[in-house]
């Protein structure tokens, strides 16, 4: 088969968080083994074929942390000579939340810029993950390698694919749930051109996807994206969970053989022209079509003043989250007072950013100047981030 299906990915993305436990596990003799629903396509040693990594935050960094990441499996029945390699995702605020806090970048293998959290965690697990690739592919699984993974283990999924096209001659695909961005605009086109297939999956209320905000994008690049729960309501942190008494629960979500069952939508909305009237601000609530029109105002208002040319180059990466915010408040509020008709695409900005931060009573009158965009602009960032850090600090399997 060329692609695993949706019910086989989601459920080789919950078998990954067995890994947490497994060093345990060996010191007790117990063995660990894939539901029979992954066994029937999948065989894991996982008293062999378990792999450790070290997480991205400063104190695992700091002391050497070494935790359970990944599984390595090889295929048979329909993924004959395949190879699945599954990780899991963030489950420890104190270890791993650290990693998706970072917003600094780093190159990664595709040699474009990544969040380096998420880099330095995968290159602590490429030593031993290569040696277990070569040894797999030696006894005859030179098939499609497939790289899944939920939440943190999707941006270590999708490191992983770059890395498997650059180093293996195997086909590669990628399958992600609840995934964050990984990289900047140009990872996000390279990691498109290379890996054969991506399947990135979502549920449109679930905040961990959203972060980082651009400059990050995500992958495919102007492609497409499964949402498996559309549902219009507020952003929570419940939609963030993978097992089956989740709310939805990507398990359940997934539930299915084809891809073909499954909604998808185009991701391209950066690059939509939109423009937000002030008088329609109180359409925009806490939820992710709210926020990625938002999102492509932005960089319409961005695109539409020479002024804005010098916003779209510049990367909290470099620069600090509050530095990139100022800027951005600096270069908005000239904007708008560059003709009447900026000045109400601004306000209409404003209006709905506000709402969506669920600021109603700011967005009935305001004035336009540095301070007040710069407030609104780091009212959405730090909304968006408590819900996705709350998302994190109680994704457990």
């Amino acid at each position: 088969m060329n692609s695993l299906t949706p019910k086989l990915a989601s459920e080789l993305a919950e078998f990954a968080y067995e890994t947490r436990t497994q060093a345990a596990n060996n010191i007790l003799g117990t063995t660990v083994s894939a539901n029979p629903y992954v066994d029937k396509y999948f065989s894991f040693n996982t008293k062999k074929d378990t792999i450790n990594g070290v997480s991205g935050g400063v104190i695992c960094r700091a002391i050497n942390l070494e935790s359970g990441f990944v599984y390595i499996g090889t295929g048979k029945g329909d993924y004959s000579k395949d190879i699945a390699i599954t990780f899991r995702g963030t489950d420890n605020r104190i270890r791993d939340a650290l990693t998706d806090a970072s917003i600094s970048t780093i190159t990664s293998d595709n040699s474009s810029a990544a969040h380096m959290g998420f880099v330095r965690t995968f290159q602590s697990i490429k030593p031993k993950l290569k040696k277990a690739i070569d040894e797999a592919i030696k006894q005859g699984n030179t098939g499609t390698i497939h790289c899944v993974g939920h939440s943190l283990g999707g941006a270590l999924a999708h490191l992983c694919a770059v890395w498997v096209k650059a180093n293996f001659g195997n086909r590669a695909c990628l399958y992600t749930f609840g995934a964050p961005r990984v990289g900047h605009k140009s990872f996000a086109i390279k990691s498109t051109a290379s890996i054969d297939q991506i399947f990135r999956c979502i549920h449109n209320t679930d905040p961990v996807p959203m972060l980082p905000i651009w400059p990050f994008y995500h992958a495919p690049y102007q492609g497409k994206e499964y949402v498996l729960s559309n549902s219009g309501g507020l952003i929570e942190f419940s939609a963030h969970s993978l097992p089956e008494d989740g709310n939805p629960g990507y398990i359940n979500s997934a539930n299915t053989e084809s891809w073909a069952d499954l909604r998808v939508i185009s991701d391209n909305y950066l690059e939509n022209n939109v423009v937000l009237f002030y008088k329609d601000r109180f359409t925009s609530t806490f939820n992710n079509t709210s926020f990625k029109k938002i999102m492509a105002a932005l960089m319409t208002l961005l695109k539409a003043s020479s002024l804005g040319a010098a916003a779209l180059t510049l990367s909290p990466a470099v620069t600090g989250v509050s530095k990139f915010v100022d800027v951005m408040a600096q270069t908005l509020n000239l904007i708008a007072k560059q003709s009447a008709t900026l000045y109400e695409q601004v306000k209409g900005f404003l209006g709905h950013l506000l709402c969506f931060c669920g600021s109603h009573y700011a967005a009935l009158q305001f004035e336009i100047t540095h301070d007040f965009i710069k407030k609104a602009l780091s009212k959405m960032v730090r909304r968006i981030t408590q819900a996705a850090a709350l998302a994190l600090d109680n994704n457990r399997i």
